[in-house]
């Protein structure tokens, strides 16, 4: 019964130990939500499970968040990554889409009209996909905290 109790001890200390590290107010996942900085507090979006990374536009009014669904992968079936585009403005999803491997690259553009996923190009306002890519020159800005989970 004592290991138990130390067992136990050990875990709740640990969790606060994680949970002190992450500051309030901080771009992070937690569980299943992608939370972020708001005007007024923290806010914080649903997304589902299985997150795993983040890339958020300079001027940070959006976000690409995603994760591969394991829990949703059945046997043999190929693995998928879920992603979504958020406005971090309204607190609402843009567009969801998913990928069958990666996604390896994801930008911004410079004039904050659209995104790029690997190879496929967005419209930022409402995540439709534009076909025949148009030119697309990358936002740069200098790093901060939270920008992306790199």
């Amino acid at each position: 019964m004592k290991y138990v109790s130390w067992a136990l001890l050990a875990l709740v200390a640990s969790t606060a130990a994680a949970c002190a590290q992450t500051p309030a107010g901080a771009i992070r996942i937690k569980g299943d939500h992608f939370v972020y900085p708001s005007q007024q507090a923290e806010a914080s979006i649903r997304l589902g499970p299985s997150l795993d990374a983040w890339n958020v536009s300079c001027d940070k009014r959006h976000a690409l968040v995603w994760g591969r669904a394991w829990d949703q992968i059945q046997p043999g079936d190929a693995p998928y990554s879920n992603l979504y585009l958020l406005d971090l403005d309204k607190g609402e999803i843009v567009a969801h889409v998913t990928v069958s491997s990666g996604p390896y690259e994801t930008e911004f553009s410079q004039d904050q009209t659209l995104v790029r996923i690997d190879e496929r190009i967005l419209r930022q306002a409402d995540g439709t996909e534009v076909d025949p890519p148009p030119a697309f020159y990358p936002e740069t800005c200098a790093p901060f905290a939270g920008k992306n989970s790199a």
